[in-house]
C-alpha cells in the first residue's frame, strides 16, 4: 500500500494537470506543483491557506456555490468548464474542472479531489473564431459588393443586402432557387452551368463578366469573382461569389481618344493584336521598352519578342481559348537585351463572347528583381549572422575548456620540459581561435568594436600568416613592411578582417592565372594639401597600407559601385557583395580613408590610411603580474561539466574554496541553504531552463549584496553595459583567461 501511495504521490507531483484535495469543509490540504504554477501560488502552505471557493474567478463563484457544488454533492462527482483565478495577476484561467469525492475504506466521503486541465488556449481560440465569424458576417452584410453562395446544384444559400440591391430579390425570395430562376436568361444557362462545373472541378471559372437579369427584367452587366467552398474535410460543398454591377460603367460614353491616351501614357508596355496574331497597337512605353516602331512590329508575330518560344506558344494557346495568362517571362528587345517581364495576357472578346484579339500588358521587373535579390541576400546575411552567433557560443565553451586546462597544465609542467613549449603553442593557437570567434561575432554584428591602441604590424603579419595557408600556391603574398611599432587606435579583429577581405578578393581575381598580392605598410605624414584627395583625414602621422594585385583589374564602369552593399560581380554562391562594403565601413569607423586604383589588365590597388596614436599599445603596456588569490568561498555555476571541473581546479590553486553547480536549480538550492556562506557567485549565461541573468536576479532576491559575475561565450541578452544596469559585479567573455579573471575576482572581493 505504501508503494502504491508513493506511486500516486509521484504521479500527482509530476503531472501537468491541476491536482488538488480538500476536506469536507472545502479546506485544501494538497495542491500539486503544476496546480500551484497555474494559479500563481508560491508553495503548498500558501495553497492550503486558500479556501476552495476562492480559487474560482469571482464572477464564477456564485455558479459554483449555487449550482455546481450541489450537483456534485448529490451525484458524487461532476465536471464543468469554469474559470480559476491567477493569484498574482488576477487573470482568469479557463479549466476543465473535474471534482469527485474521496472515500475511506468504508465508503464514507472524507473529502474532495479535483483533476483539472488548463483549456485557456482553446477558449481563447474559440472566442477568436467567434469574433472572426462575427466580423466576417458583419463585413458581408455591410459590403457594397454582392456576396452570394451556392450549393452544388447552383441554388442560392446566401444572399447579402448588396445582392438584394443589385438584383431586386430579397434574401427570402432568393434562398433555395436556382441561378436561372433568379438572374440568368435561358440562353446563358448552358454557358454559366459550364463555368460553374469548371469552378467546382477546379478547372477555372474564378472570374467572369456576365449579363444578368434583375427581378424587374432589366439586363445588367456584372463582374463575378468566384471561389469554391469546402467543408472541414476538404470536400467541395458549393461556391461563393462576389458580384459587382458594372452596367453604368460599361454603358457610359467614354471618349475613345481619352482611353487611347490613358493607355499610351501607362508605365506598363501595352500591345494589342488581332485574333490572327497581327500586331495593331502599342503604347509609347511598349515602343521605348522593346525598341520597335509599330510599323516594324506589324509585319512580325508578337511571339518573336519572346526569348522562349515554348512559353510563347503556351501564352497564345491559353488566350486563344479565351482564358487569361499571367506570369514572368523573358522578352528580347530590338538591340538584343533580355528583359524580365511580368506579363498579363488575355483575349479580347466581342459582345457574343467571341475572341477577336489579344492584349498583353508588359511590366519591366528588372528593378524589382534586383530589389528582391537584395532582400533575399539581406535575409541570408541575417541567417548567417544568427548561425555565427550560435557557433560562437558553442565554440567559446569548447575553447574555455581547452584554454583553461592548458593554463593549468602550464602551471604543472616545468619550463625546461619539452612539453611546456608545446603547451604554449597550443595556447597561442587557442587564442587565435578565440579571435576567429570574435570575427564571427563581428561579422554577425553581435559584438561592439573594441577600440584599443594596437601595433598594426603584428596584426597584419598574423593575418598574412593565416592567409598563406588558405590561398592557392599559384599566388604569392609579397609583404613590404617598412614600419615596426607604429600604434593606431583600432579593433584588432576588424583590422584583421580588412586584410583578409582584400587579399581573398585579390586571390579570387587571380585564381585562374596566378599572380602576386603585394602588401605594403609604411608611415606617412599627411599635409593639408592631402585634404582634396582624402577630405576625411586630418593632417599628421598616418599608417599607409597598400594591398595590390596583378589580376585582371576592375571595369571602369563599375568601379564606383564596388563599395556598395550587395554589389558583386561573382557568380551566385561565390560572393555576398558585402566584403568591400564591410571593409569600407570598418575604415570609416576607424577615422581612416580608403581609395582604389585599377586598370583593366593591370591589376587593382587599394590604399588605406589610419591615423597614428601616441597611446601605448596593449603589448607595450602588458607587464607580468602575479596571479592574485584568496581564501573566500565562491559558487561556480555552468551546465558544462568539463568547464566546472576545470574552473574548480584553477581557482582552488589560488586558495579559493570553490563550490559548484551544473544547473541553476542546484545553485539556488545550495545558495538558499546558507546565503552568507558565499562571498561571490560566478555563473554561465546560457543554461537550460534558466539564463544566468534570471539566476542572478533570483540570487539577489535572496541576498541583495551578493556579487555576481556572468560568463558567456555569446549572448544577445546581456553585454557589459546591460550587466551594470542589472547590478552584476562583472561580465566576462569565454574562454576564461585565468590571470584576467583572477584579477577581476580579487578586485570585486576587495571592494567588499
Amino acid at each position: 500500500m505504501k508503494v502504491m501511495q508513493r506511486f500516486f504521490f509521484l504521479l500527482a507531483e509530476s503531472s501537468s494537470e491541476f491536482i488538488g484535495m480538500c476536506d469536507l469543509g472545502m479546506q485544501p490540504f494538497y495542491v500539486n506543483p503544476a496546480g500551484m504554477r497555474m494559479v500563481g501560488l508560491p508553495d503548498m502552505a500558501a495553497a492550503c491557506r486558500v479556501k476552495v471557493m476562492d480559487y474560482f474567478f469571482p464572477e464564477d463563484q456564485a455558479f459554483i456555490e449555487e449550482t455546481f457544488f450541489p450537483r456534485v454533492l448529490s451525484e458524487g462527482g461532476g465536471d464543468v468548464e469554469i474559470r480559476l483565478r491567477h493569484f498574482k495577476t488576477g487573470e482568469p484561467i479557463w479549466m476543465f474542472y473535474y471534482l469527485f469525492s474521496l472515500c475511506d475504506d468504508s465508503g464514507e466521503a472524507v473529502g474532495w479531489a479535483t483533476v483539472s486541465r488548463d483549456i485557456t488556449e482553446r477558449k481563447l481560440t474559440e472566442e477568436a473564431l467567434r469574433e472572426s465569424e462575427y466580423k466576417f458576417s458583419t463585413h458581408i452584410q455591410n459590403t457594397p459588393i454582392g456576396a452570394l453562395s451556392w450549393d452544388l446544384d447552383f441554388k442560392a444559400i446566401e444572399w447579402n443586402p448588396a445582392a438584394e440591391t443589385i438584383f431586386g430579390y430579397s434574401k427570402a425570395e432568393a434562398m433555395g432557387k436556382h441561378v436561372t430562376e433568379l438572374i440568368l436568361s435561358e440562353e446563358l444557362k448552358e454557358m454559366v452551368d459550364g463555368v460553374y462545373r469548371d469552378l467546382i472541378s477546379g478547372k477555372g471559372g474564378t472570374r467572369s463578366t456576365n449579363e444578368n437579369i434583375t427581378k424587374d427584367g432589366r439586363k445588367i452587366i456584372c463582374d463575378w469573382y468566384n471561389t469554391i467552398l469546402k467543408d472541414a474535410n476538404g470536400k467541395v460543398v458549393g461556391a461563393a461569389s462576389l458580384v459587382n454591377d458594372i452596367t453604368e460603367r460599361i454603358n457610359s460614353e467614354i471618349n475613345l481618344e481619352r482611353i487611347k491616351l490613358a493607355i499610351d501614357q501607362s508605365f506598363d508596355a501595352i500591345g494589342m493584336s488581332t485574333a490572327e496574331g497581327q500586331h495593331f497597337y502599342q503604347n509609347a512605353t511598349f515602343t521605348q521598352m522593346f525598341g520597335y516602331d509599330l510599323s516594324e512590329v506589324v509585319v512580325m508575330h508578337p511571339k518573336k519578342l519572346y526569348q522562349d518560344q515554348d512559353i510563347a506558344d503556351e501564352v497564345f494557346e491559353t488566350i486563344s481559348k479565351g482564358d487569361n495568362w499571367t506570369g514572368q517571362i523573358k522578352m528580347v528587345s530590338k538591340n538584343g537585351r533580355q528583359i524580365p517581364i511580368e506579363l498579363r495576357a488575355n483575349a479580347i472578346k466581342d459582345e457574343h463572347g467571341r475572341v477577336v484579339g489579344f492584349v498583353g500588358i508588359h511590366l519591366d521587373i528588372t528593378d524589382r528583381l534586383k530589389l528582391e535579390a537584395k532582400l533575399q541576400q539581406a535575409q541570408k546575411m541575417e541567417s548567417i549572422g544568427t548561425l555565427a552567433g550560435g557557433i560562437a557560443h558553442d565554440f567559446n565553451n569548447i575553447m574555455a575548456i581547452i584554454v583553461g586546462n592548458i593554463e593549468l597544465a602550464l602551471d604543472d609542467v616545468p619550463k625546461w620540459n619539452s612539453a611546456y613549449s608545446s603547451l604554449e603553442e597550443i595556447k597561442k593557437a587557442s587564442l587565435r581561435a578565440k579571435n576567429i570567434v570574435k570575427q564571427l561575432l563581428s561579422f554577425s554584428r553581435k559584438t561592439d568594436q573594441e577600440m584599443q591602441p594596437i601595433q598594426i604590424v603584428s596584426v597584419i603579419k598574423d593575418a598574412l600568416k593565416f592567409l598563406r595557408s588558405t590561398i592557392p600556391t599559384t599566388i604569392d603574398i609579397v609583404p613590404d613592411i617598412c614600419v615596426t611599432d607604429e600604434t593606431i587606435l583600432a579593433d584588432p579583429t576588424q583590422i584583421n578582417q580588412i586584410i583578409m577581405n582584400l587579399c581573398i578578393n585579390a586571390s579570387q581575381a587571380m585564381e585562374q592565372t596566378g599572380g602576386d598580392i603585394n602588401v605594403t605598410v609604411a608611415k606617412v605624414i599627411l599635409e593639408n594639401n592631402s585634404a582634396k584627395e582624402y577630405p576625411d583625414l586630418k593632417s599628421g602621422d598616418h599608417v599607409k597600407i597598400i594591398v595590390s594585385d596583378t589580376g585582371p583589374g576592375i571595369d571602369p564602369e563599375i568601379i564606383d559601385q564596388i563599395f556598395d552593399p550587395y554589389f558583386t560581380t561573382k557568380d551566385v554562391g561565390k560572393g555576398s557583395g558585402m566584403g568591400l562594403a564591410v571593409v569600407h565601413g570598418i575604415v570609416k569607423n576607424h577615422n581612416g580613408a580608403i581609395s582604389v586604383n585599377s586598370r583593366l589588365g593591370k591589376g587593382t590597388k587599394f590604399i588605406i590610411f589610419f591615423p597614428i596614436t601616441t597611446e601605448k599599445s596593449m603589448v607595450e603596456r602588458k607587464t607580468t603580474k602575479d596571479i592574485p588569490g584568496g581564501n573566500e568561498t565562491i559558487l561556480f555555476v555552468d551546465d558544462e561539466i568539463s568547464i566546472v571541473k576545470m574552473v574548480k581546479r584553477m581557482f582552488e590553486r589560488f586558495g579559493y574554496k570553490i563550490e559548484t553547480a551544473t544547473t541553476p536549480e542546484e545553485a539556488l538550492g545550495k545558495f538558499s541553504l546558507n546565503p552568507d556562506h558565499f562571498d561571490l557567485v560566478i555563473t554561465d549565461m546560457t543554461m537550460p531552463q534558466m539564463t544566468g541573468v534570471k539566476l542572478s536576479e533570483k540570487l539577489m532576491d535572496i541576498r541583495k549584496d551578493i556579487p555576481i559575475i556572468v560568463c558567456t561565450g555569446h549572448s544577445t541578452l546581456v553585454d557589459e553595459e546591460k550587466a551594470k544596469e542589472l547590478g552584476l559585479a562583472a561580465y566576462v567573455m569565454k574562454p576564461i583567461n585565468m590571470q584576467e579573471t583572477a584579477q577581476t575576482i580579487r578586485k570585486i572581493l576587495d571592494k567588499k
